[in-house]
C-alpha cells in the first residue's frame, strides 16, 4: 500500500530578526512542518538576512503584496509592532497561524487567541486567558488563572504567578518575576530581571528589585 502523500500549504514568517529565525529552526522538525511549509521572510529590511546564514530569503516588505491572503506567522516581539500590523493582516485576509513548540506545556482549561507563539520548555497551566498575538519566549512559566492582553511580549525564563492579570501590548523583560494575584496595566514595560511585588496602577517603564517606575 502506497503512503498516503498530505499537500502541505505554504505560509511567510513576518519578520526577519532573531526571533523570526528562531522559529525557523524549531518548525523544521515540528508537527507544524507536517502541514504548512515555510516560502520565505517578510520584513520591511529587505537587506535583513546578509551575511546570517538561513535557507530562506526576505521575498517582500510588510507593504507588499505576496504575502497578503496567505498563511502567516508572527515572529515579531515588538507590541506595537504586532499591533500595527494585525489589523492589515486581518483585512487582508491572512490565515494568522500560531505555533506551540513540541517541547512547551499548555494546561487545561485554557483559552488562547489566535497567532500565539509559545517557545521551547515554556509552561502555560490550567485556567489561563491568553488575547491574540502573544509571544512567550524560552523557559516562561505562566501560572495558574493568569490572564494576558493581545499582543503582549514575554522574554525568556520569567516567572508569572497565579492569578496575574497582564494588559495588552505589555512588555516584559528576561528573567523577570511577576507576583501572585499582580496586575500590570496595557503598555507597561518590566525591564529584565525585575521582581513586581505590587499590582503597577500607571503605565510606565519598571526597573528593579522592587520594581519601580524609571520613567
Amino acid at each position: 500500500m502506497e503512503d498516503i502523500q498530505f499537500n502541505k500549504k505554504g505560509f511567510y514568517l513576518l519578520g526577519a530578526g532573531g526571533l523570526s529565525r528562531e522559529l525557523e529552526s524549531w518548525i523544521v522538525d515540528s508537527e507544524f512542518s507536517q502541514q504548512y511549509k515555510l516560502e520565505g521572510f517578510i520584513d520591511d529590511n529587505l537587506d535583513a538576512l546578509n551575511g546570517i546564514k538561513s535557507d530562506f530569503e526576505v521575498l517582500d516588505s510588510f507593504s507588499g503584496s505576496k504575502w497578503k491572503g496567505q498563511n502567516v506567522l508572527i515572529g515579531i516581539a515588538s507590541c506595537e509592532t504586532k499591533s500595527e500590523i494585525f489589523d492589515i493582516l486581518v483585512k487582508g485576509k491572512c490565515e494568522i497561524l500560531s505555533f506551540n513548540h513540541k517541547f512547551s506545556i499548555i494546561g487545561n482549561n485554557t483559552d488562547i487567541g489566535i497567532g500565539f507563539i509559545l517557545c521551547p520548555f515554556a509552561a502555560v497551566s490550567c485556567n489561563v486567558t491568553i488575547g491574540k498575538g502573544v509571544m512567550v519566549n524560552l523557559g516562561t512559566q505562566i501560572g495558574h488563572d493568569v490572564t494576558i492582553g493581545d499582543f503582549t511580549s514575554i522574554m525568556a525564563n520569567v516567572d508569572i504567578g497565579g492569578g496575574a492579570v497582564i494588559g495588552n501590548s505589555v512588555f516584559i523583560g528576561s528573567n523577570a518575576t511577576i507576583l501572585p494575584g499582580v496586575k500590570i496595566p496595557d503598555g507597561t514595560r518590566i525591564g529584565a530581571g525585575s521582581v513586581v511585588l505590587r499590582s503597577i496602577k500607571k503605565a510606565g517603564t519598571y526597573f528593579g528589585n522592587p520594581a519601580k517606575a524609571i520613567f
